[in-house]
């Protein structure tokens, strides 16, 4: 049962990641703004500026390297179950293509 929790966080992590990928430009420029909450008033918050990507500490490139073997790490964890486990492994991440 933990490998199989292990294997789940694996892949869910590099959705994460691609997820990072795909929004790299909007999280650079994406501010939250807290009003009525804070003083002053109307502070905005760069909560996402500082991520690698969106500030550019780290390539696009750099990041599908990291991804690809982490993906494959998970998947591979779930081969020894059932077919099931091992096919909504690999298309668990299919529906993050269609944003």
């Amino acid at each position: 049962m933990f490998k199989l929790f292990v294997a789940a966080f694996i892949v869910r992590s590099t959705a994460c990641a691609i997820n990072d990928v795909f929004d790299r430009k909007f999280d650079a420029a994406v501010g939250m703004l807290i009003a009525d909450y804070t003083f002053p008033p109307h502070v905005v918050i760069e909560r996402t500026k500082g991520r690698p990507l969106a500030s550019s500490r780290m390539s696009v490139f750099a990041a599908i390297v990291y991804l690809i073997p982490q993906y494959l790490a998970g998947v591979l964890l779930f081969l020894p179950y059932k077919r099931i486990a091992f096919w909504s492994a690999i298309a668990q991440l299919f529906p993050l293509y269609e944003y």
